[in-house]
């Protein structure tokens, strides 16, 4: 029952995402500006093809990061762990995921890590479009995703960074019960921030990385690009003092990935 339910609202976040996806395009080139468009363009069109949307009604966001169907995205995006309990673990459950284009399939996760706040899900099934069937991707021939790299540094303080993410329908700042007017896939520009001191891979409290694009609440798990469109972290949560967006850097991303992302 509790499949049942997130698959009717993985078909109709799917519903929408086809009927907008001229819309987001149209934002995403207006992100741009007139003066780079020629140059950020391809580059975003392709982040664009590889940010995935969860289906679920919590929202959150994740990046393909490998052509066989590897997604990064943030621990919490699949399970929370307020109490920090170590014998918890993400390890194994299942979630529907959408490409910005309406594709939809199930995943399953096989690397999670709240000290980092990252977690690795594989795209396993195709969910049929007009049925409620699945079918299983097989590793013959091995399927090829769109997929974003992992940058080799950091940008450079204040250089220009892009974010694609899922912002949420649901209005967290309303009084009372609200949608939003946001698009289900939304491009924001901003500038690289820098880190927060102190360790770069432990994130549980809040992102190591700092950025000001704009993001709201279903943006967690989103990519942080750099000029060049590589990854440089996922945006992961916010200082309500503040108002910085922060994400899980670069450092701990490497680590992760190098530990768990299949050769």
């Amino acid at each position: 029952q509790k499949m049942r339910k997130a698959l009717k609202i993985a078909k109709e976040k799917q519903s929408i995402l086809r009927d907008e996806l001229d819309r987001h395009l149209e934002q995403l080139e207006s992100c741009i500006g007139k003066e780079k468009r020629n140059g950020f363009l391809p580059i975003l069109m392709n982040a664009f093809h590889s940010t995935v949307i969860f289906g679920q009604e919590e929202a959150g966001t994740g990046v393909c990061v490998d052509p066989r169907g590897y997604i990064l995205t943030c621990a919490h995006c699949v399970l929370e762990n307020e109490e920090e309990d170590e014998e918890v673990s993400g390890v194994g459950i299942k979630h529907l995921v959408l490409l910005a284009t309406g594709e939809l399939y199930e995943t399953e996760c096989v690397a999670w890590d709240s000290f980092r706040d990252c977690a690795l899900l594989k795209i396993v099934t195709l969910v049929d479009s007009n049925e409620k069937r699945k079918r299983k991707i097989s590793p013959l021939p091995l399927p090829s995703f769109s997929f974003l790299s992992i940058a080799d540094k950091y940008p450079k303080k204040n250089s220009t960074m892009f974010c694609i993410g899922q912002p949420g329908q649901d209005d967290l700042e309303s009084k009372k019960e609200a949608k939003t007017n946001y698009s289900f896939v939304f491009t924001s520009k901003g500038k690289f921030k820098g880190l927060v001191d102190g360790d770069p891979q432990d994130n549980r409290e809040i992102g190591m990385l700092k950025h000001d694009c704009w993001t709201y609440w279903g943006h967690s798990g989103a990519p942080l690009l750099n000029e060049e469109g590589k990854i440089v972290g996922i945006h992961s949560s916010w200082d309500d003092q503040t108002a910085m967006r922060h994400g899980v850097p670069l450092d701990a991303l490497r680590e992760f990935l190098h530990t768990n992302l299949p050769s």
